[in-house]
Protein backbone atom coordinates (compact mmCIF):
# COMPACT_ATOMS: atom_id res chain seq x y z
CA UNK A 1 0.00 0.00 0.00
CA UNK A 2 2.97 2.24 0.57
CA UNK A 3 4.01 1.88 -2.55
CA UNK A 4 0.70 2.58 -4.44
CA UNK A 5 0.87 5.87 -2.24
CA UNK A 6 4.73 6.76 -3.24
CA UNK A 7 3.60 6.03 -6.69
CA UNK A 8 0.52 8.34 -6.56
CA UNK A 9 2.67 10.97 -5.10
CA UNK A 10 5.04 10.95 -7.74
CA UNK A 11 2.94 10.97 -10.39
CA UNK A 12 1.43 14.16 -8.83
CA UNK A 13 4.48 16.21 -8.30
CA UNK A 14 4.85 15.68 -11.42
CA UNK A 15 2.10 16.90 -13.32
CA UNK A 16 1.99 19.44 -10.44
CA UNK A 17 5.92 20.54 -11.79
CA UNK A 18 4.40 20.73 -15.31
CA UNK A 19 1.98 22.80 -14.68
CA UNK A 20 3.70 25.17 -12.71
CA UNK A 21 6.12 25.65 -15.39
CA UNK A 22 3.11 25.79 -17.90
CA UNK A 23 1.39 28.74 -16.23
CA UNK A 24 4.79 30.40 -16.23
CA UNK A 25 4.65 30.13 -20.00
CA UNK A 26 1.15 31.81 -20.22
CA UNK A 27 1.71 34.65 -18.54
CA UNK A 28 2.87 36.79 -21.50
CA UNK A 29 -0.66 35.88 -22.86
CA UNK A 30 -2.36 37.90 -19.75
CA UNK A 31 0.29 40.57 -20.32
CA UNK A 32 -0.63 40.86 -24.16
CA UNK A 33 -4.25 40.70 -23.82
CA UNK A 34 -4.60 42.81 -20.54
CA UNK A 35 -2.00 45.78 -21.50
CA UNK A 36 -1.04 44.91 -25.40
CA UNK A 37 2.70 44.80 -24.32
CA UNK A 38 4.94 41.61 -24.72
CA UNK A 39 3.06 40.62 -27.53
CA UNK A 40 5.72 39.11 -29.86
CA UNK A 41 4.57 40.39 -33.09
CA UNK A 42 6.79 42.70 -35.27
CA UNK A 43 3.67 44.64 -36.35
CA UNK A 44 4.36 44.17 -40.12
CA UNK A 45 1.62 41.66 -41.37
CA UNK A 46 -1.93 40.28 -39.81
CA UNK A 47 -1.53 36.51 -39.05
CA UNK A 48 -4.06 34.08 -38.59
CA UNK A 49 -3.73 31.40 -35.68
CA UNK A 50 -4.05 28.43 -36.54
CA UNK A 51 -4.90 25.29 -34.09
CA UNK A 52 -2.05 23.52 -32.76
CA UNK A 53 -0.73 21.93 -29.65
CA UNK A 54 0.35 25.11 -27.40
CA UNK A 55 3.39 24.51 -24.83
CA UNK A 56 0.60 23.36 -22.26
CA UNK A 57 -1.12 21.43 -23.72
CA UNK A 58 2.22 19.31 -24.85
CA UNK A 59 3.49 19.47 -21.20
CA UNK A 60 0.11 17.86 -19.60
CA UNK A 61 0.37 15.78 -22.32
CA UNK A 62 3.76 14.25 -21.96
CA UNK A 63 2.73 13.94 -18.04
CA UNK A 64 0.24 11.83 -18.39
CA UNK A 65 2.26 9.66 -20.82
CA UNK A 66 5.06 9.44 -17.84
CA UNK A 67 2.80 9.04 -15.24
CA UNK A 68 1.22 5.59 -17.28
CA UNK A 69 4.40 4.21 -17.68
CA UNK A 70 5.55 4.79 -14.50
CA UNK A 71 2.36 3.23 -13.52
CA UNK A 72 2.50 0.25 -15.71
CA UNK A 73 6.21 -0.43 -14.35
CA UNK A 74 4.97 -0.53 -10.89
CA UNK A 75 2.61 -3.32 -11.86
CA UNK A 76 4.23 -5.42 -14.22
CA UNK A 77 7.01 -5.23 -11.11
CA UNK A 78 5.09 -6.20 -8.87
CA UNK A 79 3.64 -9.59 -10.79
CA UNK A 80 6.85 -10.70 -11.46
CA UNK A 81 7.85 -10.45 -7.63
Amino acid sequence: MKRVFMTLGAATTMYLSTAAVVSAQSWSDYLCSRYGIYCGSTGGSNTTPAPEIDVSSGALALAAVAAMLLLAWEIKRRRSA
